[in-house]
């Protein structure tokens, strides 16, 4: 937001193009890095009523959920 307010920044054709693609690709991160946290917090969440230490209730409650958790927790440890 500062850059277009920069005496240097129309000098040359390249600056504004350069600083549209980077305000693109950082807009672009930031997005992914909003997913990645919210992800996280509904895996905490899920994870503290299906984890292992969640106790032998959730288990015999819903034994296929529960074992489809166990999977998918190993897989989403494995990728982070």
């Amino acid at each position: 937001a500062l850059m277009p307010g920069s005496l240097y920044y129309s000098t040359s054709p390249t600056i504004p193009q350069m600083t549209s693609t980077w305000t693109s690709n950082l807009t672009s991160l930031r997005v992914v890095f909003d997913n990645l946290i919210d992800m996280q917090r509904r895996w905490v969440y899920l994870e503290s009523i299906f984890g292992a230490g969640s106790g032998s209730d959730v288990r015999s409650s819903l034994p296929a959920e529960w074992s489809k958790f166990q999977k998918v927790d190993q897989e989403f440890i494995g990728l982070m």
